[in-house]
């Protein structure tokens, strides 16, 4: 792993296909983690935004779905009930 991640690359595993989008006119790839969903450049592999709020501790596997600058992404928490 390159040195420059350091700690932000210990996020686990997300269960789900990466999605390529055009996000603020700029290629990236987005992909569900262990965490929450990030997003990274395609041309340089940085890591360009993250958000953790999604994220559940059983299972993050549904594929993300991007249209224009916008992320929709749920998930599924065991317990019967879907949760935000």
């Amino acid at each position: 792993m390159p040195a420059v991640i350091g700690e932000r690359g210990h996020d686990g595993a997300g269960y789900s296909s990466i999605v390529i989008g055009r996000i603020a006119g700029r290629k990236q790839y987005v992909q569900l983690t262990g965490h929450g969903v990030i997003g990274v450049n395609s041309v340089s592999g940085d890591l360009l935004w993250t958000y953790n709020r999604i994220a559940s501790d059983v299972t993050n596997i549904p594929t993300p779905i991007v249209k224009g600058d916008y992320i929709f992404l749920q998930y599924w928490i065991s317990h019967g009930r879907c949760s935000d």
